[in-house]
C-alpha cells in the first residue's frame, strides 16, 4: 500500500504527463476498491476466517502489484482497474484486525492491545513509506513496485507460517 499512497502521483505526472488530473482521479478509483473491498470482506468473514481473508488481500495486492509492474504503461482507462483492485485488496488486510484484536484481548487489556496495533502499524509505514519512494528515485516507479509486491508476499507466507490455520478463539 505505501507504493500507492507515495507514488500514485509520480506515477500521474511522470507516466500520464499530469498529476493534478489524473492523480486524483487514481485515488478516487483507489478508495472506490477500498470501499468496495470492505463490503467484500464483510461478506467473505460471514464465510471463512479473517486470516483465510487478510490472506487474500495480501497475495491479491502482491499479484496486482507485481503484474502491473511489468505491464507497458497503459491509459487512464486501463489504469482505474488497477487502482481499484489496490484498494480492494488494501481493505481485505485491513477490515479484519480489529475483530481479530477484539476476539483476542481481555476487556482489560483491549485498549492497550490495540495501542500496540497500532504503534507497530505505524512503524511498519515508517519504514514502507521512505522505501518506497527511495526506491521509485533509485530504480525506477516499476521497479519499486515489483520489489515491494514480492517483498509483501514474501512477509504474508511468513504470516501463514507464524499464525496457526485453527486459530483458537480463546
Amino acid at each position: 500500500m505505501a507504493w500507492v499512497l507515495v507514488n500514485s502521483v509520480v506515477y500521474a505526472g511522470a507516466r500520464l504527463g499530469d498529476a493534478e488530473y489524473f492523480y486524483p482521479r487514481l485515488m478516487a478509483c483507489y478508495g472506490l476498491g477500498a470501499a468496495l473491498g470492505a463490503i467484500c470482506a464483510a461478506r467473505l468473514l460471514r464465510k471463512v476466517n479473517e486470516r483465510s481473508v487478510m490472506l487474500l488481500g495480501a497475495f491479491g495486492f502482491a499479484a496486482v502489484g507485481a503484474g502491473f509492474s511489468v505491464l507497458p504503461s497503459p491509459l487512464f482507462a486501463g489504469l482505474a482497474p488497477v487502482w481499484v483492485a489496490f484498494g480492494v485488496a488494501s481493505s481485505l488486510v485491513l477490515t479484519p484486525g480489529g475483530l481479530i484484536i477484539t476476539r483476542s484481548a481481555t476487556r482489560g487489556n483491549r485498549a492497550a492491545v490495540f495501542a500496540a496495533q497500532f504503534s507497530l502499524s505505524h512503524a511498519g509505514w515508517l519504514i514502507a513509506y521512505p522505501l518506497a519512494g527511495w526506491l521509485a528515485a533509485q530504480l525506477s516507479l516499476e521497479w519499486a513496485l515489483l520489489i515491494l509486491s514480492l517483498t509483501c508476499a514474501v512477509v504474508a507466507a511468513a504470516a501463514m507460517v507464524v499464525w496457526p490455520t485453527h486459530d483458537p478463539l480463546e
